[in-house]
């Protein structure tokens, strides 16, 4: 099945209005900071593959920017523990 900008977008969009209504719930600031953090790596990761084209790019670029958003994800969770 081809993924097509317009379903990526949709997606993006509702993950978007998902971190907000995350934000709004008041659930625990850990659950809160772990949902929204996993929702912008997931964002990240579908913008460069989507629309930055890293899909068709050397396998290094590809390592290297998923690397970058490990490497985010990782420094937020040791900031807020």
């Amino acid at each position: 099945m081809k993924i097509t900008n317009k379903k990526i977008w949709l997606v993006l969009v509702l993950l978007t209005i998902a971190s907000f209504l995350t934000s709004k719930e008041g659930l625990v600031k850990d659950t809160s900071l772990i949902i929204i953090v996993l929702l912008s790596a997931f964002k990240f990761l579908s913008i460069g593959f989507q629309f930055m084209e890293l899909k068709h790019a050397h396998k290094f670029w590809q390592i290297f920017f998923s690397g970058i958003i490990v490497f985010y994800v990782i420094l937020v969770f040791s900031i807020s523990i």
